[in-house]
């Protein structure tokens, strides 16, 4: 981790650098990250709205929990 000032951006923030392609973390990502897109939720966790139900259009209701639900993966 670099904790060196002046190598920070104006928010404050460290640079990070993308994992080595074809190793676990970026593995791990990519499969994080469709199983958001599947059920819904940000990347704290939380639901989005539910998932989409079939030919309900833009109405996800509460199919997987109400919006804003805590979701354990």
């Amino acid at each position: 981790m670099n904790n060196r000032r002046d190598t920070r951006d104006v928010r404050g923030v460290s640079p990070r650098r993308a994992p080595a392609r074809g190793s676990y973390a970026e593995q791990r990502i990519a499969q994080l990250k469709a199983e958001r897109a599947k059920y819904n939720v940000n990347d704290l966790g939380y639901y989005n709205g539910g998932v989409p139900r079939p030919r309900r259009g833009s109405i996800r209701g509460d199919a997987m929990g109400p919006a804003g639900d805590f979701h354990s993966p």
